[in-house]
C-alpha cells in the first residue's frame, strides 16, 4: 500500500492516457470513474485497516486523466422541437412513439413507462400510478421490476387525452411476465433500455436534432422545462416531476422564460411604442428619468 502514492498515480494516468490517445476511435473522455472507485477503495482501507494511511488520489488527477473535453448535449427540447421529435417516429416505430409520449407527460424517467403495468392504470379516475420501475442489467436487458421509483415513494400522474388513448390501446395487448401485466413489450418480454434508446436517437436524428440532444432523459427535462415556460410556475414544474427538493427544481428550470415574463416584456414594449408616437427622444427621456 505504501507504494500507492500521488506520484505513482500521476505516472499511471499519463501512461493510460497516452494509450487512449493512440486509439483510432476515441470512446473515452476521462478516467474520472476509475479515480472515483480507487479513492473509495482507499478510504475503505483507511477506515478498516490503517487510519494513518493517506489517500493518494488528488484533485489534480482528474485533470491529468482528462483525455478530451466532453461536449455536453442539451436535455430540454422546446415545444416545436418536441413536436418534431414525436412526428419523426415512423409507423413501424409507433410503440416507441407511445412510450415517448407517455414518458413526456409523466415527466418521468424512462424506467417508469417501461415498468407500467395494468394494475397501475386508473382509467375511470383519470390517473396512473408510478408504482414500479424497470431495472436493466449491464447488457441493457430487462432484469426485474423495482417496487418503487427513485424517490422511494409511489407517484400519481394525471394524464391528458392523448395518453388516455394510448393506455386504452395498450391495456388489451398487455402481456404477463413474472406475474406482472406489462403495457409495453416486444416479443413477449418487457422492453430493453437499448431498444428504447435506439428508437429515441433514431427519431432525433430524423428530426435533425441529434447533434444537440441524446439519451432518454430528455423527455423528463423537456416536460418540466415546457411546464415552467407555459405556466410560469416552478411549483408546477416540481409537481410534474415529483422532485422533493424545490432548490433542485429552481436550479434546473428557473432560467426558463415563463409565459408571465413574456407578457410583461410585451407590455413594456407596447408602452415604449406608445411613447414613441411622440418621438424617440421622449422614450429616452422616460428611461433616464
Amino acid at each position: 500500500m505504501v507504494e500507492i502514492t500521488p506520484e505513482r498515480i500521476d505516472e499511471h494516468l499519463a501512461f493510460k492516457k497516452s494509450l487512449a490517445l493512440l486509439e483510432t476511435i476515441q470512446r473515452r473522455f476521462s478516467f474520472d470513474e476509475e479515480l472515483k472507485k480507487l479513492k473509495a477503495l482507499l478510504n475503505w482501507y483507511i477506515e478498516n485497516y490503517d487510519w494513518t494511511f493517506k489517500n493518494a488520489v488528488m484533485k489534480r488527477h482528474n485533470s491529468i486523466g482528462r483525455i478530451r473535453t466532453k461536449i455536453k448535449k442539451d436535455k430540454k427540447l422546446s415545444i416545436d422541437e418536441m413536436l418534431t421529435f414525436f412526428d419523426s417516429f415512423t409507423e413501424k416505430d409507433s410503440m416507441f412513439s407511445e412510450v415517448a409520449i407517455v414518458q413526456f407527460y409523466m415527466a418521468g424517467r424512462v424506467s417508469e413507462p417501461a415498468g407500467l403495468t395494468k394494475n397501475c392504470i386508473h382509467l375511470i379516475k383519470g390517473y396512473l400510478e408510478i408504482k414500479y420501475v424497470a431495472v436493466w442489467g449491464k447488457d441493457k436487458h430487462f432484469i426485474e421490476l423495482k417496487d418503487s421509483p427513485k424517490s422511494g415513494n409511489d407517484r400519481y400522474c394525471y394524464y391528458p387525452k392523448v395518453v388516455k388513448e394510448i393506455l386504452e390501446r395498450r391495456m388489451p395487448k398487455a402481456i404477463s411476465f413474472n406475474g406482472h401485466d406489462f403495457l409495453f413489450h416486444k416479443e413477449g418480454r418487457p422492453l430493453s433500455y437499448r431498444e428504447i434508446q435506439y428508437h429515441y436517437n433514431k427519431s432525433l436524428k430524423k428530426a435533425g436534432l441529434s447533434d444537440r440532444f441524446s439519451s432518454t432523459q430528455i423527455m423528463r427535462h423537456s416536460m418540466a422545462n415546457i411546464t415552467r415556460a407555459v405556466t410560469g410556475s416552478l411549483d408546477a414544474a416540481q409537481a410534474v416531476t415529483g422532485h422533493k427538493d424545490q432548490k433542485l427544481v429552481d436550479n434546473l428550470y428557473s432560467h426558463v422564460p415563463s409565459h408571465a415574463q413574456k407578457i410583461a416584456v410585451n407590455d413594456v414594449e407596447k408602452h415604449f411604442m406608445s411613447l414613441n408616437r411622440h418621438g424617440i427622444n421622449e422614450v429616452k427621456l422616460a428611461i433616464v428619468k
